[in-house]
């Protein structure tokens, strides 16, 4: 994440944790986008990913967590607030 925020670029996860830890830190950079979506093959993760880069390039300029599944893309300014987990499995 430190090197993401100070070569300016954009981090791109299947990892929950990276957003959760932006919220946490309090931090508007890096920006990263969160593929929520199992078992997808490179050639259709560029299809994806490409178009997300190019529709979102401003906010992601400006920090953003941007959440992709299957029916729709979430996007968010960061800095994002920061919600503990509850503890236990209740």
């Amino acid at each position: 994440m430190a090197l993401a925020r100070a070569e300016d670029r954009v981090v791109v996860t299947l990892d929950n944790d990276f957003c959760e830890v932006l919220a946490h830190a309090g931090a508007t950079r890096p920006s990263v986008i969160l593929f929520r979506i199992q078992h997808l093959l490179a050639p259709a993760f560029f299809d994806l990913l490409m178009p997300i880069l190019q529709e979102h390039e401003m906010l992601l300029s400006q920090g953003a967590c941007i959440s992709v599944k299957p029916e729709s893309v979430r996007t968010r300014h960061l800095p994002l607030p920061y919600v503990p987990r509850p503890v236990g499995g209740s």
